[in-house]
C-alpha cells in the first residue's frame, strides 16, 4: 500500500471519529442525549491506532483577532527597506569602495 493511500484512510478515519464525537456535542448541547445511542455510535467507530503526530503548525488565534499592521503592509515596508539598502550598498561598491582600495 503506498504511503499517500495509507494518509488518507487514516485522515478519513480521523474524520469519522471527529464527525461523531461533533454529533455527541451537538446532541449534550440540546440537551436530547439518548446514552445508548451515543455509545453505540462510538463503539461502531473503528478504532485507529493513535500514533504520536506533531501538528504541522500551531495557530496562534488571539494573533488573528488582534488589529494592527496589517502583512502585506509589513512585507512592503521590508521590500522598500530591502531595495533602499540593496542601492546604497551599490552606490557604495561604485564611489566609495575604490577610494578605501587607493
Amino acid at each position: 500500500m503506498s504511503e499517500q493511500l495509507k494518509d488518507l484512510r487514516t485522515q478519513r478515519d480521523l474524520i469519522k471519529r471527529h464527525l461523531t464525537w461533533l454529533d455527541t456535542q451537538i446532541a449534550n448541547a440540546e440537551g436530547s442525549v439518548d446514552q445508548g445511542a451515543a455509545v453505540a455510535a462510538t463503539n461502531s467507530a473503528p478504532k485507529v491506532p493513535m500514533s504520536p503526530v506533531a501538528p504541522a503548525s500551531e495557530i496562534d488565534e488571539e494573533r488573528q483577532l488582534t488589529s494592527g499592521t496589517s502583512d502585506v503592509r509589513r512585507a512592503q515596508v521590508g521590500c522598500f527597506l530591502f531595495f533602499v539598502g540593496g542601492i546604497l550598498l551599490f552606490l557604495f561598491f561604485l564611489f566609495g569602495l575604490p577610494y578605501l582600495i587607493d
